[in-house]
């Protein structure tokens, strides 16, 4: 009963707020992240499996800040980790795979701007990596691991760096999709 409650009073309270927004407004709900300490955490050991997949949103960047990415997976620190993000503070866009201190880097100079919605999708598997942009690839890179190579996905983040010393994303995010396989 109690979480019968919940689920009506939290389904009431996203209805009141929705009652407020126009229906242009109601197609537009990505996800806003202030550069600040907005992120969002996705469960630890979720992606392990995985020995081919594909990684794919809607992003708008707001700023390029240092190295921040949309979204990142494993553990930067034990340089164990995939990710994309824009190249310290540049409109260079980079798609990466650190296995066991082993990088694997595709970057694409100079391809991104303030204020545009892309598609990018990032795959990985025995085909090599490869990164899609607005549905065109852009770049690939011959290692052929994936989230079961580097071993680690403790921290699943979509706006958050996997690394300290980086910045956190700020911009919108919308369908973010995670597949088991490698996409084209």
């Amino acid at each position: 009963m109690r979480r019968f409650c919940a689920l009506f009073l939290m389904g009431f309270i996203f209805c009141l707020v929705l009652q407020d927004l126009s229906p242009a407004e109601m197609r537009n709900l990505a996800l806003q992240l202030d550069g600040k300490d907005d992120y969002v955490q996705l469960p630890s050991g979720i992606f392990r499996h995985l020995s081919q997949a594909t990684v794919e949103a809607w992003v708008k960047w707001e700023r390029f800040g240092y190295f921040s990415q949309p979204f990142g997976f494993g553990n930067g620190e034990k340089w164990q980790a995939m990710a994309i993000n824009n190249s310290l503070y540049n409109p260079d866009l980079q798609y990466y795979i650190y296995d066991n201190l082993k990088l694997s880097l595709i970057k694409v100079p100079k391809i991104l701007r303030i204020g545009q919605w892309y598609h990018i999708a990032a795959v990985s598997g025995g085909g090599g990596m490869k990164l899609y942009l607005n549905g065109v690839m852009v770049g690939e890179h011959e290692y052929s691991g994936s989230f079961s190579s580097i071993g680690n996905d403790e921290h699943n983040y979509i706006g958050r760096p996997l690394w300290s010393a980086n910045e956190y994303f700020k911009g919108q995010i919308d369908e973010v999709r995670v597949w088991g396989v490698a996409r084209s």
